[in-house]
């Protein structure tokens, strides 16, 4: 989180009539494709999950098409629970998840699109319970490889979308991300 407001600080510092600065508030739907190897969604739908509020900072780089963004989904985020099932004996749990996700991208503007990659610092944490009581925690961390684009709808309104590259250490073997922001001009 250090990280973060640093760099946050530093492109607000750059923040002069060379760059041109923009803040968005948005909100996301993801879908992960998670191969858990202890548990399973009982439905796809269950792989869905609407984020919490997201804040970014974007700059875009004096007089280039470059733009550099950061955003986080720490400030305002909730906690998501769905059923799962045991691979190994059948029985149905609850599993509570809180994803809290960084990330930092270079795009390109091009007209109303600006296609960018990118990497996205990722923290899960799990709680399992059965029959309404703890039976298990489990906290991962990751650094994801992101490709994304987004497309400037007006001069307030941005739409967004991004792939997740397969990760091991989040059993996570494919994801996209769909996000719609709002955009104030700094």
């Amino acid at each position: 989180m250090k990280n973060i407001i640093k760099l946050t600080l530093t492109l607000l510092f750059l923040s002069s009539p060379a760059f041109a600065t923009t803040l968005s508030v948005g909100t996301t739907l993801s879908f992960l494709n998670i191969n858990d190897p202890d548990f399973e969604y009982i439905t796809n739908r269950d792989q869905l999950q609407l984020s919490s509020v997201s804040l970014g900072l974007n700059q875009r780089i004096a007089k280039t098409p470059f733009i550099v963004s950061i955003s986080t989904n720490r400030l305002l985020n909730r906690e998501i629970s769905r059923e799962v099932r045991s691979k190994k004996n059948g029985a149905i749990f609850t599993n509570k998840t809180k994803t809290e996700a960084d990330s930092f991208t270079l795009g390109y503007k091009i007209g109303r699109y600006i296609p960018n990659i990118g990497i996205a610092n990722v923290g899960v944490d799990k709680s399992i319970y059965y029959a309404g009581k703890l039976a298990g925690e489990k906290q991962q961390h990751a650094i994801l490889g992101i490709f994304g684009l987004t497309y400037i709808a007006s001069k307030d309104i941005s739409i967004s979308s991004t792939i997740t590259l397969p990760n091991k250490e989040l059993n996570l073997e494919s994801g996209v991300v769909l996000g719609i922001n709002y955009n104030f001009g700094l």
